[in-house]
């Protein structure tokens, strides 16, 4: 029993295929389907070096044209889990101690902790607002106060 040359495409592109499982980005994916479109010109009988020739062109294509519309929906970039002081924008607390914008003092507590705490705006803030934060500076979160 003898192995066609278009038998051996089609392992190459399984065994590319099950590479691509374990590495990121479809470029084992790119040269695997690569190797299954040649397999079918190699089932007609096209000589080995246009067998190659459509392999580059094939793979070329699949890089530039493919690729990148599979990275776009596969792939999506985002900013991840924030993590320590960029996880504070966005959370809820409530005025501790009064926040003066003017002496640049206040206390807001969220999540449990104490954070030093001056407002967006020139306004103070009173003991029991609600207020969410908006940036951080140094050790001092910026916060507003929540519409009811």
């Amino acid at each position: 029993m003898t192995i066609e040359l278009w038998q051996v495409w089609i392992i190459a592109g399984i065994v590319l295929w099950i590479l691509e499982l374990f590495t990121p980005g479809f470029v084992m994916g790119i040269f695997g389907t690569s190797c299954f479109l040649v397999a079918l010109l190699a089932y007609l009988n096209l000589s080995f070096s246009l067998q190659l020739f459509f392999f580059a062109i094939a793979t070329l294509f699949l890089f530039v044209l493919i690729r990148p519309l599979l990275l776009k929906y596969f792939y999506r970039k985002d900013e991840g889990a924030k993590t320590n002081v960029e996880a504070m924008i966005g959370k809820e607390g409530i005025v501790t101690a009064i926040v003066d914008p003017i002496a640049g003092v206040g206390e807001v507590k969220i999540r449990g902790e104490i954070w030093r705490a001056l407002p967006v705006s020139g306004e103070s803030l009173e003991i029991g607002n609600k207020v969410i934060v908006r940036a951080i500076e140094g050790i001092t979160l910026i916060v507003e106060k929540m519409n009811k």
